[in-house]
């Protein structure tokens, strides 16, 4: 299970570093369910039609809901003709939730409406898909002995163009062209580790964030066959009313394991031959693969986080139509950032504006002028941000300038009568060229300014990118998990951006996200899926670990210092966490709450407890600065280890680790305390199905903003 560590290279050099592993899991399979119906009830949608259960309008919305719901469950079959009709139906009443919404403001009954009705939208999207692929003839694409060597000759076919390429080394590693010899040669239909395989390199070689070159580079006929012969190896027979109820179980438990049989089934979908199951596959990540992570942020703060006003004192050595000039200018800068509309890509403008004043002489003949100028420029440059990278155009820029002769000298000065006629011939001359020489100096203070704003703005955009991969993406990738982004997106006030944090065998966000105030300068939306996923990913399960050990472990997972053990923790003490689900997140109800399932924990050589779970729960905290999370909650246990004396020693225990006096900070503290941030203060802080949304905003609008959700 390998995340896609895709460069930010030159040209189309592969990736430095993947990870190694093929990601097979036995567990990944979905195991058999014996199906009653097609469409089972969905236990947790109906619980929430039925939470509007006041008599009313929305009452009367939910129970044609739950009518249509109940008809669907009668279904022998997918394919039976008449779930089409009440699947549109069930979609048309679903969109019939915004309208609805409207006269509810702000109440939680339009929350509870809007997750309902979300509820309904998903589930017909990946239900209406799998009817009407019920109804496709999908046998005659078994795997036969003639696959394996379509493979084996596609992959000599790459192997041959890879020689040709400087990077040949580097792409057999990113593409794992020597795992993949596992594929070939074999008499008997592939195994779980060779589809797994199979469809680990397709997903590398179909990955949305390679750059322009790299995706040039794959798009050649021999990788367009790789594909092909990759996809018929890598199919394998997926029963549709599993996966119908493989989703509604995920939808009750949010299990891990769960996730991880729909997620299987999907790729089974998603790389098959057949374009129908291909196609049937795309309502699945919409929605349950669909991005886990949010980030908003306004050009107000954008243009608050650059530098202020920059000023220098340079000298002054040129040739300006043929005279020499030489002195003094003084030189002041403002930078501005302005938001260009686009729906798939960021676009910024970024403004460069400035004076320039100068005390100069030159020299020209016999005569030496003195001056005093000042120049006026501007300066603008386009920044492009998508899926494949950063790019930029030239910087254009303007300047317009006027100088002031102060003064004037000729070699004739001493000498009666001849000094007048000379400083005269001087100034008409100085008066004749000058437009000349101020188109001159105008034209070449246009091309100063854009190459230094070509120059800042490379090394802004080169630093601020490798603080990104490094801080974020490189340690991600490295414990297999994917950042995508899903959406990149910009308004006339706001940079968004929309990522998925999951592996190949993982799901992501399925519910509606909380919406941010609309007056805010930054917002994060954060789901759990991307904090479990990450901490699934860590690989903690099953290993034994002191205190210690396990922050050293953390900190370099994520590239951080190891950070101090407190003083009331134990160093003896060891954990074994279980192999599954270790660490566990639930964001609901304005409370986050954390589950340890551990398998052993020891301190000393007498006191050991197994096979125990602790639960608490944090809620945000009243001082808002920061973001905190504290924990309000008590620790309960349950397990083995529960008798009277071990839980008292056990809450000791776990008192401290999970000490009300720690915090979780959800904004970084030092950001926090910066003086661009003086002014703002959180105005949101929810938790509730499955989201985490924070916002910043000014002071003056931090009045408490009830909670609102949106469809996306």
């Amino acid at each position: 299970e390998t995340g896609v560590d895709v460069p930010a290279g030159r040209g189309n050099e592969p990736p430095k570093k993947i990870t190694d592993s093929a990601g097979t899991d036995s567990g990944s399979s979905a195991a058999p369910i014996e199906s009653v119906v097609a469409l089972p009830p969905p236990a947790s949608l109906i619980a929430d039609l039925r939470s509007l259960s006041e008599p009313g309008v929305l009452s009367a919305w939910s129970d044609a809901i739950l009518a249509r719901l109940e008809q669907l469950a009668r279904l022998p079959k997918l394919e039976d003709p008449s779930a089409p009709a009440l699947l549109q139906e069930l979609g048309e009443l679903a969109d019939q939730a915004g309208p609805l919404s409207l006269p509810l403001g702000e109440s939680p009954e339009r929350v509870r409406l809007l997750r309902a009705a979300y509820g309904v939208s998903r589930r017909v999207a990946v239900w209406d898909a799998l009817c009407e692929l019920a109804t496709i003839d999908r046998s005659g694409n078994d795997w036969s002995l003639t696959m394996s060597r379509q493979l084996e000759a596609a992959q000599l076919e790459v192997e041959v163009h890879l020689a040709r390429s400087q990077y040949r080394d580097l792409w057999r590693n990113y593409l794992c062209l020597d795992r993949a010899k596992e594929l070939v040669g074999s008499m008997e239909e592939p195994t779980t580790r060779q589809r797994d395989i199979a469809r680990m390199i397709l997903t590398r070689l179909d990955v949305d964030s390679l750059n322009e070159s790299q995706a040039r580079f794959l798009s050649h006929p021999v990788f367009q066959n790789y594909r092909s012969a990759l996809r018929a190896y890598s199919r394998q027979e997926v029963a549709l009313t599993d996966i119908v109820q493989l989703i509604e179980r995920y939808e009750t438990t949010l299990a891990s394991l769960d996730a991880r049989r729909v997620a299987h089934s999907f790729q089974s979908l998603r790389w098959s031959p057949l374009e129908a199951e291909s196609e049937a596959a795309q309502p699945i990540n919409d929605h349950y693969r669909n991005a886990n992570v949010r980030v908003a942020i306004s050009a107000a703060l954008i243009n608050r986080l650059l530098p202020t006003e920059h000023t220098s004192l340079d000298p002054v050595d040129d040739v300006i139509h043929s005279a020499r000039v030489q002195g003094t200018s003084r030189t002041s800068s403002r930078l501005r950032v302005f938001l260009v509309p686009s729906r798939l890509q960021w676009r910024l403008g970024l403004e460069a504006r400035g004076d320039v004043m100068s005390q100069t002489e030159s020299r020209k003949g016999p005569a030496t002028f003195y001056q005093d100028a000042m120049a006026n420029f501007d300066a603008r440059k386009h920044v492009t941000v998508d899926k494949r990278g950063v790019r930029t155009d030239r910087a254009e820029a303007r300047a317009r300038s006027s100088s002031d002769l102060r003064g004037l000298e000729t070699d004739y000065d001493d000498i009666p009568l001849f000094n007048r006629l000379a400083r005269g011939i001087a100034n008409r001359q100085y008066q004749e060229q000058s437009p000349l020489a101020t188109a001159e100096v105008e034209s070449r203070g246009a091309d100063i300014a854009s190459q230094r704003l070509d120059e800042e703005v490379h090394k802004r955009l080169s630093d601020a990118e490798g603080e990104f991969q490094t801080r974020w993406l490189m340690p991600l990738r490295n414990m297999g998990l994917d950042p995508t982004p899903i959406d990149i997106e910009t308004t006339d006030q706001r940079l968004i951006v929309r990522y998925r944090v999951a592996a190949i065998h993982q799901l992501a966000a399925h519910t509606p996200r909380p919406q941010a105030p609309t007056s805010s300068w930054m917002s994060v939306q954060l789901h759990e899926s991307a904090i479990n996923n990450t901490l699934d990913q860590l690989g903690l399960g099953g290993r034994k670990l002191t205190i210690q050990e396990l922050c050293d472990e953390l900190a370099k997972k994520f590239g951080r210092p190891s950070p101090p053990i407190p003083e009331d923790i134990p160093e003896d003490m060891t954990v074994t966490l279980a192999q599954r689900e270790g660490i566990r997140v639930r964001c609901d109800g304005g409370q986050l709450r954390l589950t340890l399932r551990v398998a052993e924990l020891a301190q000393n050589r007498h006191s050991k407890w197994r096979n125990f779970t602790v639960q608490t729960t944090y809620e945000p905290s009243p001082d808002q600065r920061n973001a905190n999370l504290v924990r309000n909650g008590i620790i309960e246990l349950s397990g083995d280890g529960k008798g009277v004396g071990n839980q008292f020693a056990l809450r000791t225990i776990f008192s401290k680790v999970l000490s009300k006096n720690r915090t979780i900070s959800l904004i970084n503290h030092s950001m926090a305390q910066q003086p661009e941030f003086a002014d703002l203060a959180i105005n949101q802080f929810v938790l509730s199905d499955g989201w985490i949304g924070i916002a910043m905003a000014p002071k003056p609008n931090t009045a408490r903003i009830p909670y609102r959700r949106t469809i996306r």
